[in-house]
């Protein structure tokens, strides 16, 4: 799984390339994305995780009743991304904050772990991935 530099690069670029021919970017926005934080995320020790899972599951939606203030309020989101590794489930959470602390996060997190272990059972780890400072925090 390990991969160089230059070779991370290439990936990048024929991938922007191929989503630019398909439409889903257009040529400007190719040209305004920051390639190297791509390059570093797809080089990371957590991508290197994803890649190897036993199974990936990305933007989740959830619906939760929550207690808080005593009474029941609908809890709802979207997890970025959650990774089965043999019978452990892991809650990724992506951001692009220009500080990295996931202590500002820590309760968003545990909304997410809740609903994972509501469906899937067990205590999943819960991951915030700081993506500009390629930063990974676990909760």
């Amino acid at each position: 799984c390990d991969i160089t530099k230059e070779k991370a690069k290439e990936y990048v670029e024929e991938l922007l390339l191929e989503a630019q021919d398909r439409g889903f970017l257009r040529k400007e926005q190719v040209e305004c994305i920051d390639k190297t934080l791509i390059v570093k995320f797809y080089m990371s020790d957590i991508a290197k995780r994803i890649a190897l899972a036993d199974e990936v599951m990305k933007e989740v939606p959830f619906t939760q009743l929550e207690e808080i203030d005593g009474e029941s309020v609908a809890v709802q989101g979207i997890i970025d991304c959650i990774i089965r590794e043999k019978d452990k489930y892991t809650v990724i959470d992506f951001k692009t904050d220009e500080t990295a602390d996931g202590q500002k996060y820590k309760e968003q997190l545990a909304y997410y772990a809740e609903a994972v272990r509501k469906v899937f059972g067990g205590e999943p780890e819960k991951i915030v991935y700081f993506i500009k400072h390629d930063k990974q925090e676990f909760l």
